[in-house]
This record gives C-alpha cells, sequence and structure tokens, in this order.
C-alpha cells in the first residue's frame, strides 16, 4: 500500500487492524495452541505461490 500523509488514511489503517488483533487474540485464548493459528496465516501466503505456476 502506497506511504499516505493523509491523517484520516492513517487514522483508518490504524483502527482498521484492532478488530484483527481482538479476534485472534479470541481465537488464541480459546485454543491455547498457535499451530492452528500459524497455518491459517500460511495458507494465504502461500495460495499466490502455489497458484503461480
Amino acid at each position: 500500500m502506497p506511504l499516505t500523509f493523509d491523517p484520516a488514511c492513517m487514522l483508518h489503517r490504524f483502527l482498521s487492524s484492532i478488530p484483527n488483533s481482538v479476534f485472534m487474540v479470541i481465537v488464541y485464548l480459546r485454543l491455547r495452541c498457535l499451530l492452528p493459528l500459524a497455518i491459517a496465516h500460511w495458507l494465504p501466503d502461500a495460495a499466490p505461490t502455489l497458484f503461480s505456476f
């Protein structure tokens, strides 16, 4: 994403990450295991690599 010094855009990008962070903490507290979270994070990262061939 491009770097913009618009205060409204900067605030939006900061605040939009909070719900995801809270969700990940809740999931971790329920599961108490990092492996499912690591797999869930790995899949979207690896998909472009796997499907580019």
